[in-house]
């Protein structure tokens, strides 16, 4: 029974007369959701290809592409309730964490949260407060979030059609190819220069780490001991990122080791998809199975991403298993893949800590090499994140603030932007809540993937691709923070609409209707891309002020003579001019003001006496923000000063 007609309906289904029929002449109705998908496209064509999309520039086109796309795709027919409302429920509920409670509540709901908002209030418990401990972190990763869903929505939606779901898969296909020939072409090089132009190396100081670049453009870490510089009687502390290893388009190896894996598949897919016959469909399978295993070569010994090469070639077995056509090859590979996702499932286990006598049990030569795998960093930092979920369990302490509360949590490990576990680092941030719509979603995506099994030939080999990417995607996320870099995170969004398009069950023939159950939602859902939207553009023009100081402040620390001092305070004046309009447009910016409290502060030692009361209230600023903002100036201990 085709997965069409089938009556189980798996996750959100669409419910009858959801689908408009198209009528004669010309359709706007069409053109409007071709336009819709032409825009994600799009996006995953800028994400990957622009430094992961982890630019400014890059992060905000694609956050107005997706906008665009799930407006384009409200206001051209009328769609089901059900898939409008996932991404405004999942919004409405990481917003309470943006609601200003009053202090007795808060310290109810979120205990953690209420001691660090009183320890920043000299001790007092504050009359009102926040469960995010950085509002205006929490407030773009909300965003990211809702953008994230609307376009899992729009293209399980849309890409029910074959058509519009060959054009989308061929664009993530095509992107594909790109992303392993620009890795081939610009390898892994010594000077870390991506492309051939950008480079990675710092400018000024040791070469291996920046102070200019936000997180998510570095390896995520401490490059080194911060540094403290003195002003007057004032101090600061700069934090340094280790920067990426950069290889091909992408700044860190590890998440181009997940541009491979989720979108080769599909690459493969569309090839395998459209050979028939026994001579061809043998060929093809082994077509398949050696461009599969030569990326995984690529990703494990050019990039030297273990946790990636492990993830490609689960992407590489489950890709098999569902595209195979002859009942052997099928219950062959889905044996190995049984096998494979127990074998994994082991090694998660024990490398996390559930299985402590698990080393004892390997071989002498296998045996020191597991002890020394279970001494990475990245058990540290998932075990921080635990801590955190285990003293703010409900609510977290807000989305995206995991670094800005580490440093409290772990104060002697360097500090660590990302948990290099997205599974860790939601739960952290975002509670019990988080975790069940994790799990939700996991479970509805394991149901399709069940489903696919089940399905005809034909279906399988079209969804294979998609579902093996997902596998992919879902074992790296317990090593690395690959939801973190825009580029992608959309495409995983993409993939896993595509994959959800096979098993979304619907009436396609009678024609839809408005009615107040989609209207309501359709509105909110507008409403919301569109804000969205002019957030984006705002956090851009917030982000273009702080950059400003960033290397304003680096040029005063690195001045050594007279002249370079000239131009550098000249520099520093330009960038805090540009910031109180930046910050009123902006007021949740932490990062915004501590920056400008520095550089004020540079400018009040230079002799400027209105600059001294500027630093005290931006210093004002920035605690009323947040409770731990990193490198706020403060008084030299006994009073000391030059």
């Amino acid at each position: 029974m085709s997965a069409r007609s089938s009556p189980l309906m798996v996750g959100f289904v669409v419910g009858e007369g959801d689908v408009e029929s198209r009528p004669a002449g010309w359709n706007w109705r069409g053109w409007l959701e071709w336009m819709a998908i032409a825009m994600l496209a799009a996006g995953a064509v800028i994400g990957p290809l622009v430094l992961g999309g982890t630019t400014s520039l890059a992060r905000v086109a694609i956050n107005l592409l997706v906008a665009g796309a799930a407006v384009a795709w409200c206001v051209a027919r009328p769609r089901s309730w059900r898939l409008m409302c996932l991404p405004l429920a999942v919004t409405a509920l990481a917003m309470l964490q943006l609601l200003p409670l009053p202090g007795a509540v808060l310290q109810s709901v979120a205990p953690y949260s209420a001691q660090l908002w009183m320890a920043a209030n000299g001790g007092i418990l504050p009359a009102w407060g926040t469960i995010s401990v950085d509002a205006g972190v929490t407030m773009v990763a909300i965003r990211q979030v809702f953008l994230g869903l609307a376009a899992f929505v729009v293209v399980a939606d849309l890409c029910r059609d074959g058509w519009r779901r060959l054009f989308l898969a061929g664009s993530i296909a095509l992107v594909g190819g790109l992303i392993w020939g620009l890795a081939l072409a610009f390898p892994m090089n010594e000077k870390h220069v991506l492309l051939g132009r950008f480079s990675l190396m710092s400018v000024h100081g040791p070469s291996w780490r920046t102070s200019v670049l936000t997180p998510d453009r570095t390896a995520g870490f401490d490059a080194d001991v911060p540094e403290v510089v003195t002003v007057g009687d004032k101090r600061y502390t700069v934090r340094y990122w280790a920067i990426g290893d950069g290889i091909g388009s992408y700044v860190v190896s590890n998440h181009f080791a997940a541009g491979m894996y989720l979108t080769l598949p599909l690459l493969v897919g569309l090839f395998r998809e459209r050979l028939r016959g026994r001579v061809w469909g043998w060929g093809g399978a082994v077509v398949s199975l050696v461009v599969l295993l030569a990326a995984t070569r690529t990703v494990g010994f050019q990039a030297h991403s273990r946790a990636g090469m492990g993830a490609m070639l689960l992407a590489t077995v489950v890709f098999m298993a569902l595209s195979s056509r002859s009942w052997l090859g099928r219950w062959f590979w889905g044996l190995t893949t049984c096998a494979a996702v127990a074998g994994l499932s082991l090694i998660v286990a024990a490398f996390f800590g559930c299985l402590p006598g698990f080393p004892g049990l390997l071989p002498d030569g296998i045996r020191e090499r597991a002890v020394v795998a279970l001494k990475d960093g990245r058990l540290q930092l998932t075990h921080v994140a635990f801590s955190l979920c285990a003293v703010a369990p409900l609510l977290g302490t807000g989305l995206g603030t995991y670094g800005v509360v580490q440093p409290h949590m772990a104060p002697k490990m360097p500090r660590t932007y990302f948990t290099h576990n997205d599974y860790a680092q939601m739960l952290a941030e975002g509670g019990v809540v988080a975790g069940v719509v994790m799990v939700g979603l996991a479970l509805v995506l394991v149901a399709g993937l069940v489903r696919c099994w089940r399905a005809p030939e034909e279906e399988r080999c079209r969804d294979a691709g998609a579902w093996a990417a997902l596998a992919a995607i879902g074992l790296h996320s317990f090593f690395d923070w690959n939801m973190h870099v825009p580029g992608n995170a959309l495409l995983t969004c993409l993939v896993a609409g595509l994959a959800m398009a096979g098993v979304i069950v619907g009436d396609e023939e009678r024609p839809g209707r408005w009615s107040l159950r989609r209207i309501c939602p359709a509105a909110l859902l507008v409403t919301a891309c569109l804000v969205a939207a002019l957030l984006s553009v705002r956090d851009m023009t917030s982000e273009s002020a702080a950059r400003r100081l960033r290397y304003a402040l680096l040029g005063m620390r690195t001045a050594t003579t007279d002249d370079e001092r000239a131009i550098a305070m000249g520099r520093l004046e330009h960038a805090s001019a540009l910031a109180d309009p930046a910050d009123r447009w902006n007021p949740n910016h932490v990062e915004l003001a501590v920056l400008a409290s520095q550089a004020a502060l540079h400018l009040a030692a230079d002799g400027d006496d209105a600059s001294a009361e500027t630093a005290d209230a931006w210093m004002k600023r920035a605690r009323a923000r947040s409770p731990l903002p990193f490198g706020l100036p403060e008084p030299l201990p006994g009073g000391q000063g030059k």
